[in-house]
């Protein structure tokens, strides 16, 4: 139900929103406009960047609420409440952001986590194996070892006039929390899945 209701508040405010005071922007931000920091996940730069961010939400938010709802709770509200400070603290080159695509990375890294550990402890070895190999390409596009992704680069949320790097800082702050959350629930947290050990 967290995936529909995020999809459905950032629809909303795709639609009837005012973006522009949504957008993480750090002349704003330094003028006082706080919330920025924090809402700019609901805003996108166009129609395509919407609509991939979308779907990616919905593949990756249902897989990993799925297999566990309390991590994939704890992932959202880390990626929102962590990725503008980060950005402003850390990246003071970046003026301009938008979009949750940082959320659909942590929410992936945390299926991926997950179903690993579901199927590792179910002893289904290719299960396993093609989760691994899933996600060590996942990890090599997010890490910039797979350059040539033109497509991909032109929907994750950069400004028009902004280069985009081989690697997109959200998604690598949504990767981490999304792992820690996985690690921190497979460790100590009860099975809240609906596989059913």
């Amino acid at each position: 139900m967290l995936t529909i209701g995020l999809a459905t508040t950032i629809t909303l405010v795709e639609w009837f929103g005012n973006l522009e005071w949504l957008v993480y922007d750090r002349s704003g931000i330094e003028a006082g406009q706080w919330w920025r920091l924090w809402t700019f996940q609901f805003a996108h730069w166009s129609l395509p960047h919407y609509q991939y961010n979308l779907l990616t939400l919905l593949a990756t938010g249902i897989l990993a609420e799925t297999l566990s709802r309390r991590a994939y709770a704890m992932t959202v509200l880390g990626i929102m409440f962590v990725s503008g400070p980060i950005t402003y603290l850390l990246m003071p080159g970046v003026q301009q952001v938008a979009g949750y695509s940082g959320i659909a990375a942590g929410a992936f890294m945390l299926a991926l986590l997950l179903f690993f550990v579901h199927m590792l402890h179910a002893k289904d070895w290719l299960a396993v194996g093609v989760t691994a190999v899933g996600g060590t390409i996942f990890l090599a596009i997010e890490l910039g070892l797979i350059r040539d992704l033109r497509i991909l680069q032109q929907l994750v949320g950069f400004g028009q006039a902004e280069k985009v790097p081989s690697q997109n800082p959200w998604h690598l702050i949504g990767i981490c929390i999304g792992g820690c959350c996985a690690y921190i629930q497979t460790r100590f947290g009860k099975n809240d899945s609906g596989f059913g050990d």
